[in-house]
């Protein structure tokens, strides 16, 4: 590797981490905005959020982020179920896709562990 190619290589890993520094500061402006009650603000940061593959959803303890990749998406379009959906649509169909595979786990493990006498 060059001298060029080298610095090629720093001025990457550069702007990477100002673009993380930049989305977190960016997920700190969309919460102070929702704690104002700006939600006109909020939400053109979130939907600016979700062009960076960062998803923001709010819940009764806070805001959830999920940093993705375009890996993520590559199944979205094996489903007619999901084909039509946008990114942020897809995300919230596999958040509760394993929500639900979560309770049933839950589930059994709470019969298996009744069947042997554990609870």
């Amino acid at each position: 590797m060059d001298d060029k190619d080298k610095r090629i290589k720093e001025l990457e890993e550069v702007a990477m981490d100002f673009e993380s520094k930049y989305i977190d500061e960016l997920i700190e402006y969309r919460k102070d905005a929702r704690a104002n009650k700006n939600y006109k603000l909020s939400d053109e940061i979130r939907n600016y959020l979700d062009t960076k593959l960062v998803f923001v959803f709010d819940a009764k303890w806070g805001q959830e982020v999920y940093y993705l990749t375009e890996s993520y998406f590559k199944n979205q379009g094996r489903k007619i179920e999901t084909m039509a959906m946008s990114k942020r649509q897809y995300v919230e169909y596999r958040i509760k896709q394993d929500i639900n595979a979560e309770k049933k786990f839950e589930a059994w493990l709470y019969s298996t562990r009744k069947s042997i006498g554990l609870v």
